[in-house]
């Protein structure tokens, strides 16, 4: 009696799993065939590049004034405010761990 529960338990767990598994292979297979490559950024990326151009808007609205009240130049303002990239400036450009 206890093995007969424990296979029909056994089986059932085996069949949903291979529905699980035919699902997701289907699944798989037309996004595969029909769908190709979605072209989905992560949030991250797309919130990263608003919250980028937020901040690059609000820095030229209020920080350029204030420098423009100190005395700064055009062109040193621009240098000032333009965004360089963490590995410029004859450093190694590999990020290490």
């Amino acid at each position: 009696m206890a093995l007969d529960i424990t296979l029909i338990v056994l089986l059932n767990l085996l069949g949903i799993y291979t529905y699980v598994f035919i699902f997701q292979f289907f699944s798989w297979f037309f996004a595969r065939n029909l769908g190709g490559k979605l072209d989905i950024f992560p949030l991250d990326i797309i919130d990263g590049t608003e919250l980028n151009a937020m901040v690059d808007q609000q820095v030229k609205d209020y920080i350029a004034p204030l420098l423009q009240s100190k005395g700064y130049s055009e062109e040193k303002i621009k240098e000032i405010l333009t965004v360089n990239p963490i590995g410029s400036g004859g450093s190694n450009r590999i990020f290490k761990r």
